[in-house]
């Protein structure tokens, strides 16, 4: 995730791909890379070949649920593009479960494998044109001390949508269905984190810290 204060425009990244394939790798060479970031350019490998080829492929997506479980379901899709939002690397596809074109993180796929299918492109799509469906309409306002602002930045938290670094610390901002669904991520950070907005989500915090000393 990296720090901005404005969304990422989705564009397509074909050749971005291809710079941070070899910049990752050469960071393995040297030992200096993480693990997250060595399989998300090994997924953008395969996925930048399924695309070119016209190949569908499949993988096991883990996706956030309802507070802080996740899901772990097996995708079959035809992939149109590779998009960066923010930092974080988004596969653009039309999804054979949900019948409908989707965006899926790179960070989030396992056991990702190409298809002996073939699929062909609609000629009316447009990656540049194309924006996403997104429910999570509900700001969340954070300010994190900055002893943890490297930690933040690292997680590529789900709901995290972007950060700006102030005086005061890092101020992160969350897109969530309701508010209640980062309320035991944020306890996680104990007095590292303080809410901003919504009031309501910052009263509902210190009732459970009240709660958690009282047991």
């Amino acid at each position: 995730m990296q720090v901005k204060d404005k969304k990422s425009e989705w564009v397509i990244q074909m050749n971005r791909t291809d710079r941070m394939l070899a910049i990752l790798l050469e960071l393995q060479r040297g030992g200096n890379f993480r693990k997250r970031d060595l399989q998300t350019a090994a997924a953008a490998a395969v996925l930048r070949n399924a695309i070119l080829e016209g190949r569908t492929v499949s993988f096991s997506y883990q996706k956030q649920g309802c507070g802080e479980e996740t899901k772990s379901i097996r995708r079959q899709v035809d992939p149109y593009g590779l998009v960066i939002i923010s930092g974080i690397w988004y596969l653009v596809a039309f999804c054979r479960l949900r019948g409908s074109i989707r965006h899926f993180r790179l960070d989030r796929m396992a056991r990702l494998q190409l298809e002996a299918e073939l699929f062909e492109r609609p000629a009316d799509f447009d990656l540049h044109a194309y924006e996403p469906q997104d429910d999570r309409n509900v700001s969340v306002r954070v300010l994190f001390d900055h002893s943890v602002s490297e930690s933040l930045i690292e997680t590529r938290y789900f709901y995290l949508d972007h950060c700006e670094m102030t005086e005061a610390g890092l101020l992160a901002v969350l897109r969530v269905r309701q508010p209640e669904e980062v309320l035991s991520w944020l306890l996680g950070w104990g007095s590292k984190a303080r809410v901003l907005e919504p009031a309501s989500l910052r009263v509902k915090i210190q009732q459970e810290a009240r709660a958690m000393l009282q047991k």
